[in-house]
């Protein structure tokens, strides 16, 4: 692979543990090179550093980012109920309750750089922000088989997550070096293991995103699957673009 963040992403994945994603590596790598990757070109980096030089952006950045997650919580959970496969669905489920976490992650980073900055109402925000979900309180009542995402759905969710999930690992990495410089000596190794524990959570869901993709490709056309990954691979990288120009690098 030649292209920088998705070597340093697969090279993360596999010296995790990880299986190998040959199939994976073919389609997402067909995907990087259809297009120029915004948040793996050295102008995304130094844009972003030059923000967070900006305490009241990066506080700023951190409470969108906690938003962020959150919302995608509320959305997994309820594309967890459209997968007529327990284990997939389960899988899809577990990501949910993960940025579910990340929200308050980012919050409680948010305290321990910004100490005492939150008055009542911002605190009483953050309380709520987050859903709450568990594995143990799935629901199981009755499901309309006509909701469900059929094949070219699923396939095009996943790959959309995936994609997602690569570029918030690559934001993350550049906010854990903003944030080294910022917070206090006392605080510098909660932050540091609070992001450290965000970052292998992205890692796995790129796996996992990976591995699904792999299934579902050995049942449906690789062409097609390609296509569908070229797709929302550019769409999402003229999305990006809008994004920093509007000074937001969300996770």
């Amino acid at each position: 692979m030649t292209n920088g963040i998705l070597s340093s992403t697969l090279s993360a994945i596999y010296s995790n543990g990880f299986s190998r994603l040959d199939v994976y590596e073919k389609l997402i790598g067909k995907a990087f090179s259809s297009t120029n990757i915004p948040f793996e070109e050295p102008w995304y980096g130094q844009l972003y550093s030059e923000k967070a030089k900006d305490l009241k952006w990066l506080a700023s950045s951190l409470i969108i980012n906690a938003e962020k997650e959150a919302e995608g919580a509320r959305q997994l959970w309820k594309m967890a109920n459209k997968v007529n496969n327990n284990r997939w669905s389960n899988l899809i489920r577990q990501h949910a309750i993960d940025e579910a976490r990340h929200a308050k992650i980012y919050l409680r980073l948010f305290e321990l750089i910004f100490p005492g900055s939150a008055d009542n109402d911002l605190q009483n925000y953050f309380a709520t922000l987050a859903p709450k979900y568990s594995m143990n309180e799935i629901d199981k009542g009755n499901i309309d088989q006509s909701l469900m995402l059929d094949e070219d759905q699923l396939i095009d969710q996943i790959i959309q997550i995936n994609i997602r999930e690569i570029r918030t690992r690559a934001n993350q990495l550049l906010l854990e070096k903003a944030l080294k410089y910022c917070c206090t000596e006392e605080s510098r190794s909660k932050v540091e293991y609070l992001l450290k524990s965000v970052i292998t959570d992205e890692t796995r869901h790129i796996h996992y995103t990976a591995v699904l993709l792999e299934e579902l490709i050995t049942n449906a056309n690789a062409n097609r699957v390609t296509n569908i990954a070229i797709f929302r691979m550019n769409q999402f990288c003229q999305l990006t673009l809008e994004e920093t120009g509007k000074g937001c690098f969300d996770q």
